[in-house]
Order: structure tokens, then sequence, then C-alpha cells
């Protein structure tokens, strides 16, 4: 009888915590903050130490800055 509460108790607690995580992990500010990332890595470049500028270009390609003069 023992035996069988404890596996009941743990398969709650792992339930509980899968539920937990997979609300963590879809949550949309945790997908708006990696979309912002994979876009910050792919088109923010760094012209100097202070300077940056927007690659319009996209990844893998000769940068092209857009100008706004």
């Amino acid at each position: 009888m023992r035996v069988k509460n404890l596996i009941l108790i743990l398969g709650v607690i792992v339930a509980y915590l899968g539920i937990i995580v997979y609300v963590r992990i879809s949550n949309d500010r945790t997908i708006e903050k990696r979309y912002y990332q994979v876009w910050r890595e792919d088109y923010i470049k760094n012209q100097s130490e202070n300077e940056q500028y927007v690659n319009a270009a996209g990844k893998n390609k000769t940068p092209f800055a857009l100008s706004e003069a």
C-alpha cells in the first residue's frame, strides 16, 4: 500500500512539474523574447564599439544598411 501511494505522489509531482515547464516554455512573452533574440543576432551588426546598424539584407547576405537621411 505504501509503494502505491508513493508512486501516485511521485506521478502527481512529475505531472505538475511537466505542466509548469510546458507553460514556461510556451509563454507568449518567452516566445517574443526568443524571436527578438534571433532577429537581433541576424540583423543588428556592430560597426564599432559604440555604433550598430540594421543589416536590411538579412542573414548570410552582403550587409546592406538603410539610411534615414
